[in-house]
């Protein structure tokens, strides 16, 4: 066996290594190319993943190796908690940037998320919400609001925004 395809026990250990060599680029490739193999364990898989997820330089992509994690152990709690906290740091992110103007970064991050799905109700909420701040269309801002309403009816400030967007139709 050559250095460039490793097991599946080694896998982890050398994208250790190559942090430790301050290459996270190399250790990203070592866990997306053992990844990409059909018949790992789902032990290994769900470590590669996870580490995976710390090495992404993009919190999109962190929730995507996260959301890849729970599909192979669903019922994994740290893995579950990691996805909440940063798909909630992806929509302050967002939040941060309605705030300063930049509607549209804010809504390709919003999108994104809400595209990539798994998110919790509250979190969805939460997306749906401030994605109706971003578009200067009006009946585009109230289709998120009432998506967001689906989820949580009882939503006072999405409703309130909704009523007044609603006025204004």
């Amino acid at each position: 066996m050559n250095a460039s395809q490793p097991v599946s026990e080694n896998v982890i250990e050398l994208a250790r290594k190559a942090v430790e060599e301050k290459d996270p680029a190399k250790a990203r490739e070592i866990l997306a190319s053992f990844l990409e193999k059909p018949g790992s364990d789902d032990n290994t898989r769900l470590k590669a993943l996870f580490y995976l997820s710390q090495l992404v330089e993009s919190p999109l992509d962190k929730v995507e190796c996260l959301i890849k994690a729970l599909t192979v152990d669903p019922n994994h709690a740290r893995i579950r908690a990691k996805l909440v906290e940063t798909q909630l740091n992806v929509i302050q992110t967002a939040k941060d940037a309605i705030k300063s103007g930049e509607t549209q970064p804010a809504a390709r991050l919003l999108s994104r998320l809400l595209e990539i799905g798994g998110l919790e109700p509250g979190a969805a909420v939460q997306a749906l919400f401030y994605s109706s701040y971003c578009s200067a269309e009006v009946g585009q801002n109230v289709a998120y609001l009432r998506k967001a309403i689906a989820l949580e009816p009882s939503a006072a400030a999405v409703r309130k925004r909704l009523d007044q967007l609603e006025a204004r139709l």
